[in-house]
């Protein structure tokens, strides 16, 4: 595994590299991207010293408000905010929290109301706001600095967002007009909604779709920041073929075509993650594809060419220390690629993990990786845990 030193160096590199680009906004969110990673160049043991190779946490062991975990973030301030069917827990800094009733909305079931806080997707914008999106309540806004509201939601009924399902989220780039940092993008089943910051604390949704985009189809699964040139990126279908693709909007709000997966890789797609290599990797229903951003080349990962490693079966999620180690959360274990070697993780070799179904993956700031399952968080780092 990259060490937490190595990973402050690469970053340094692309810190080094977006300086040229003399644009605030984007130092702005290389600073906090490298704040949220690896923190205020602490000690490498933490206040806590070096800790075991995992760590488990649950909902027994009053860590976590639910153990089934849909995702996981890291914000710019160290703090791991873990999406749960039973709302969001976080972990700051040695302390467990959790907000429900602030995420609650009415769900309707065989005639009756019940009430419930399903999180599928968190994000941090670059005013640090948190964003929750929601399994059916649409998206909840949470700024601790606001002198007004410190809880906002949006949803279809005040004209905001495209659906109230939200199936993922990820902060915005740096837009060229040089509005107010804090721009978040939403990925929904009836298209994408971007929210827009105003000075009042407020701001406005724009909503895309494929009468006002490049979006080949409505459905759209995953979104992700290219943090190398700013560009968001959005999973979604093509309608003639059937098959998976993907496009983006650059940071100057364009369009660019979709780039569709040919078969038999062409699975939906359900995650999405970028290293400093302008390489995207794209969890699937069945394998894993990446995608050279600069070259449009694709390269596909199968259970075949990997030395039947990476399972048959779903790929829930993915990551990367933004160097050469990729995780990969699948229905069958953990799977590490690390250059072009791969190793598997599950519970027969590695019992400390609470499922061998893995849906959500996060580096923290000290190096530890956080692994989502349906039973639980572990967390892991080779060299001993720190928090």
């Amino acid at each position: 595994m990259v060490q937490p030193e190595d990973r402050m160096e690469n970053l340094a590199q692309l810190l080094n590299r977006n300086l040229l680009s003399k644009t605030p906004f984007r130092l702005a969110l290389i600073g906090i991207l490298l704040a949220s990673i690896l923190g205020c160049n602490k000690s490498s043991t933490g206040s806590g010293g070096v800790g075991p190779t995992w760590i488990t946490f649950n909902k027994t062991n009053h860590q976590l408000v639910g153990n089934r975990v849909n995702s996981l973030y890291t914000d710019a301030d160290g703090i791991v905010w873990i999406a749960t069917d039973s709302g969001a827990s976080y972990f700051n800094h040695g302390t467990w929290s959790s907000f429900v009733t602030d995420l609650q909305y009415a769900t309707y079931y065989n005639g009756g109301e019940l009430i419930v806080s399903t999180v599928n997707s968190i994000t941090q914008g670059l005013d640090r706001s948190i964003w929750f999106g929601l399994n059916g309540g649409g998206m909840a806004r949470y700024n601790q600095f606001a002198q007004h509201l410190v809880w906002r939601r949006y949803t279809t009924s005040d004209g905001g967002i495209p659906y109230n399902i939200v199936n993922a989220v990820d902060r915005g780039q740096v837009a060229s007009s040089g509005g107010l940092p804090g721009e978040v993008w939403c990925a929904t089943y009836l298209g994408v909604g971007h929210f827009i910051p105003a000075v009042n604390e407020g701001g406005v949704w724009i909503n895309y779709t494929t009468d006002n985009s490049t979006l080949p189809s409505n459905t759209v699964r995953a979104v992700a920041l290219n943090i190398n040139d700013n560009s968001i990126w959005f999973a979604s279908q093509d309608p003639s073929s059937g098959s998976s693709c993907v496009l983006s909007i650059n940071a100057n709000l364009q369009w660019q075509p979709a780039q569709i997966l040919p078969p038999p890789y062409d699975l939906p797609i359900v995650a999405i993650a970028f290293d400093d290599h302008n390489i995207g990797w794209f969890a699937k229903w069945q394998g894993v594809s990446s995608l050279n951003t600069k070259t449009l080349q694709w390269t596909h990962y199968t259970n075949e060419s990997t030395k039947r490693v990476l399972p048959l079966g779903n790929v829930n999620s993915v990551t990367t220390d933004y160097d050469l180690t990729r995780w990969f959360g699948t229905n069958s274990g953990l799977v590490r690629m690390i250059d072009t070697s791969w190793t598997k993780f599950n519970r027969l070799n590695t019992p400390q993990l609470p499922s061998d179904t893995v849906t959500a993956l996060t580096y923290d700031r000290n190096g530890n990786l956080w692994i989502g399952t349906p039973h639980g968080v572990a967390v892991y780092n080779q060299a001993g845990t720190r928090f």
